[in-house]
């Protein structure tokens, strides 16, 4: 005979099998309305309070929904967001840290961002993009 616990394990086990369960945006809803209940209590701002409740409640019902599909397209969403973020925030760190041995400058033709080597001079600098060449010191 199973004892309680792992009946109870087993019950809960069976009741989300076919839910959605806890996704990155779940985490992240959760994590905001932790953040919005600390600031609502330590500002004394009670009006923030629904904002923590309601978020509590989203998260709830992301879990259990059955419908897998639509709560994955949401979650997408937030993943593609958040790439495309880190990845401005990696090219931004990248630019910082190559700061001492190149330079970066925009394309006058297509706009885009090119390196170049600083102390050169002035060089003849062509595009890949566009192909368009300009002269510039760097």
């Amino acid at each position: 005979m199973k004892n309680l616990g792992e009946r109870i394990a087993a019950a809960l086990r069976r009741f989300l099998y076919g839910r959605n369960g806890v996704d990155q945006l779940t985490w992240a809803v959760l994590t905001a309305s932790f953040i919005t209940f600390f600031i609502a209590r330590l500002a004394g701002v009670p009006w923030l309070m629904p904002l923590y409740y309601i978020g509590i409640i989203y998260c709830l019902f992301r879990t259990l929904s059955k419908n897998i599909y639509q709560r994955q397209k949401e979650n997408q969403w937030l993943v593609l967001r958040l790439n495309k973020l880190a990845g401005r925030f990696k090219v931004r760190l990248q630019i910082i840290k190559d700061s001492r041995n190149y330079r970066h400058i925009r394309c006058p033709n297509c706009g885009s961002k090119l390196r170049v080597p600083r102390g050169r001079g002035r060089i003849a600098i062509s595009c890949r993009k566009c192909g368009g060449k300009f002269i510039r010191k760097v």
